[in-house]
């Protein structure tokens, strides 16, 4: 991640209120060129924030035509995926997924193996690269393990990532199971890679509650286009259940791992916002409770977003009032017409570095509150709409 300092880089957040509704078809994920099932590629970066700061306010709102601005998000890490298509066949692309068996230590590493397809966006398997894990510190056995090897588990029934075609209030859900071989190996009880199975039922309801823009911030701290998108509603729900040499695991057994037979420990609740040209959501909101009112981590897909870096143009500078200036107690007003609903504004030092942001969602009379680290000075106020500087004004805040 670095730093990059933001001078006069114009944004597209162009919102009509008769912005028509989005609708994903199979058309909408050329698959050939970016996951084309023969070739070698980097799969996905994507940015994880642990916190609801800088999230927008009308999540799950049920909106048509809602802005959902997600630029004041702080980024913690990054990770990149690498996938290589040639070695397995028979799906389009791939995605990411990890299933936790015992928190904080047990889990597995997956690949989804998916298609795009007339009904949708499926999914039918994954494949895992292998892990394994020493369970000395469990049963004090030092040779005791547990090993997860390379495998393809190919699920009872299909499950839909979204089907075709996908609006506003599609909704849909998936019923499967899933079957993942491990070894086990505890001296006590006499397993040397005992074979054993985990059998992950699965239920997902899905529903597209809204549509409308997402901007999002990049890893270089510009804000992207605004990216027409779905907002997908998901709940998922997973029970385990263990075997071992074909038996059902006793509880003697799994109490020493911190496990019980037909455990719910992956159960999430999301909202995704889905967009064209990507299967990877644009953002992921995971909450830790069905009631969607904790947040637990954010995901931003950091690729591939669109962004104007060109100066354009400065246009129609007296289209816009702003007062009072100089500014006083750091607050100050700005009169929007209508036509720009849906633009976006910021405050820039003399440096050209960002000092407050934010779209636009009235018109009118908007306030607007510079931070408290603001020092007296000279700013400019930028206003950005559908690619175009509309207005850049000096501010002297005193």
């Amino acid at each position: 991640m670095r730093s990059t300092l933001l001078f006069i880089a114009a944004v597209v957040l162009f919102v009509t209120p008769a912005s028509a509704q989005l609708l994903l078809t199979q058309s909408s994920f050329p698959a050939t060129t970016t996951w084309g099932a023969s070739t070698a590629g980097i799969g996905d970066s994507v940015a994880t924030s642990y916190t609801s700061t800088g999230l927008p306010t009308n999540l799950g709102s049920r909106t048509a035509g809602a802005i959902w601005n997600f630029s004041g998000m702080s980024y913690y890490t990054t990770d990149t995926s690498a996938v290589i298509h040639s070695v397995y066949t028979g799906f389009s692309y791939q995605d990411f997924a990890l299933h936790i068996i015992a928190k904080p230590y047990l889990y597995f590493d997956a690949r989804s193996l998916m298609n795009i397809n007339t009904s949708g966006l499926t999914k039918f398997g994954e494949k895992l690269d292998g892990r394994g894990y020493s369970l000395t510190a469990a049963t004090g056995g030092p040779t005791d393990s547990l090993i997860f090897p390379q495998q393809v588990d190919t699920f009872s029934a299909v499950q839909t990532k979204m089907p075709f075609p996908a609006t506003f209030n599609t909704v849909w859900s998936s019923t499967y199971n899933s079957t993942v071989k491990f070894t086990l190996s505890v001296a006590a009880l006499s397993y040397n890679h005992t074979p054993c199975t985990a059998k992950l039922f699965v239920t997902e309801k899905d529903s597209v509650i809204g549509y409308g823009k997402v901007v999002v911030k990049r890893i270089d701290n510009q804000f992207s286009d605004s990216i027409s998108a779905l907002e997908v509603k998901v709940t998922y729900h997973e029970v385990d259940s263990f075997y071992i040499n074909g038996a059902v695991a006793s509880s003697v057994i799994l109490n020493q791992f911190g496990l019980t037979q037909g455990q719910t420990v992956n159960s999430t609740n999301e909202y995704r916002y889905m967009r064209a040209n990507e299967t990877t959501p644009l953002a992921d909101v995971f909450y830790t409770d069905n009631t969607f009112s904790t947040v637990g981590q954010v995901y931003i897909h950091t690729q591939r977003i669109p962004l104007y870096t060109a100066v354009p143009v400065v246009t129609a500078q007296n289209s816009i009032n702003v007062y009072p200036n100089p500014v006083i107690d750091r607050a100050f007003t700005m009169h929007i017409p209508s036509a720009l609903q849906g633009a976006v504004y910021r405050v820039v030092n003399i440096a050209g570095q960002i000092v407050t942001a934010d779209i636009i969602n009235t018109t009118g009379e908007v306030s607007v509150q510079l931070p408290a680290n603001a020092i007296t000075g000279m700013y400019y106020l930028q206003i950005f709409h559908n690619g175009n500087a509309i207005t850049t004004k000096a501010l002297e805040v005193k």
